[in-house]
């Protein structure tokens, strides 16, 4: 007490004074001689030490007349944690193949089974930034993951060669193993320039290089849209007339003509897989082309595997059994089409003909 009140009051500390004392300061350390100094505006020299890193927290660049703008364009100071600062998101490219499949491996066993989250082909066909690398890496990915993949998944692929959609194809047919939880479906829609023609010889070179292949359906149909805006339909069964008439789907006399080739494959070793292939020559509204070929694998658990469900609607007993005779020569129209089924091959045939009759003047 006594040396309290011997105090001299006039040592006391001000309020500046006492702010002082509590307010963060960077020192220069005196110890090292050579340090890296670099030079503000007002040609004062300051020590990067004396620079304090930002963190995640607010930045201070967003300060008006911040020390930290003074080191913006420096190499030698690094801002952490604010790397987006000193490079526009422009210039950031996104592989959306590789991100898919990043998402894909990532998924829980519930999120692999919502439809919503893996509705990607819209989003596929924007896709920019994708290489040959990251698409063969996804597909790849997808075609090996049978119990650990979306139920339905479908992608479009924009970099691939003919080459490797033959690889698809065989990779589709014959890697999976049999599932052993659920059944789900791959679809691959891929861009080509390649003729119908071209790709027949194609699944012609598979079919003899892979033993006990063997095709369990396939159908060619065809659409065209008149000028007062109605549709008709086309069918046929000769695959290989419509390869050597194609060109004539882009006559431009023709109405818009759109044509399309379906085919299924089983091999006798992976009776859990049926890859189907498409190939579709379609009209674009600009007028132009547009050609696709699509692979789709389909994989189904093996009788045993998993518990079978069995869902009825309606009654279960069958009244009567109605049979009766169909002439030979009577037109087949199916069921399911409210309207006439037209023949592809014949309808080429014919505007085909009725092209070379018109004289050009």
């Amino acid at each position: 007490m006594d040396d309290y009140d011997d105090h001299d009051e006039s040592t006391a500390l001000s309020e500046l004074e006492l702010e002082d004392l509590v307010t963060t300061k960077f020192m220069i350390d005196a110890d090292q001689e050579k340090k890296t100094v670099v030079q503000n505006e007002n040609a004062a020299r300051l020590s990067i030490d004396e620079l304090e890193f930002a963190r995640s927290v607010a930045s201070p660049i967003e300060h008006r007349n911040s020390p930290v703008d003074h080191f913006i364009g420096n190499e030698d100071v690094i801002l952490e944690d604010y790397d987006c600062l000193r490079r526009s998101f422009d210039n950031v490219k996104i592989d959306g193949a590789d991100l898919l499949m990043n998402q894909i491996l990532s998924a829980t066993h519930a999120d692999l089974m919502m439809f919503s989250l893996w509705d990607v082909i819209e989003r596929s066909r924007k896709w920019k930034n994708t290489s040959r690398r990251t698409e063969l890496a996804l597909i790849d990915s997808v075609i090996g993951r049978i119990d650990a993949r979306p139920l339905l998944l479908h992608v479009f692929f924009r970099r691939l060669t003919e080459i490797d959609i033959a690889d698809v194809f065989k990779k589709a047919l014959l890697n999976p193993t049999a599932p052993t939880k659920y059944r789900s479906l791959f679809r691959m829609t891929f861009k080509t320039e390649m003729p119908l023609r071209q790709f027949l010889m194609q699944l012609d070179g598979l079919s003899g290089a892979i033993p006990g292949i063997q095709m369990i359906g396939g159908s060619v149909t065809g659409i065209q849209t008149m000028s007062d805006g109605s549709i008709r339909k086309f069918l046929t069964a000769e695959v290989g007339k419509l390869a050597e008439m194609e060109h004539i789907l882009a006559n431009g006399t023709m109405h818009l003509m759109n044509g399309s080739v379906r085919l299924q494959f089983e091999v006798d070793e992976k009776p859990h897989v049926v890859v189907g292939v498409e190939y579709h020559n379609e009209m674009e509204f600009g007028g132009r082309r547009f050609k696709t070929i699509v692979i789709e694998q389909l994989v189904t658990p093996l009788p045993g595997t998993v518990p079978g469900r069995r869902v009825t609607f309606g009654p279960e007993e069958l009244y009567e059994v109605v049979e009766f005779e169909i002439p030979e020569n009577a037109p087949y129209h199916p069921l399911r089409y409210s309207h006439k089924i037209f023949d592809l091959i014949e309808h080429l045939e014919k505007a085909n003909e009725g092209f070379k009759n018109v004289t050009c003047r």
